[in-house]
């Protein structure tokens, strides 16, 4: 990929808000702030693929990532 000059990107995987797709339920997770006096939800992300979307508009060069994704609710034999 480099030798191409595609670039890696690393995208976050916690979000403000979880997945809208209805078919796609995200994880949940509470993070504590030092101290312990306040708490705030938060969720894992389901795909990179909107943040990565937002880099291409913004700068139209070729990028990949390899992450992991989380969803809730997808153990079975194909996952």
């Amino acid at each position: 990929m480099t030798d191409r000059s595609i670039l890696e990107v690393e995208t976050p995987i916690i979000d403000i808000s979880g997945n809208i797709d209805p078919n796609i339920n995200s994880l949940e997770t509470e993070l504590s702030f030092p101290g312990g006096r306040q708490k705030s939800t938060k969720y894992l992300h389901t795909s990179p693929e909107f943040v990565m979307k937002k880099l291409l508009a913004s700068d139209s060069r070729a990028i990949y990532q390899i992450t992991k994704v989380f969803r809730d609710g997808e153990i079975d034999q194909l996952h």
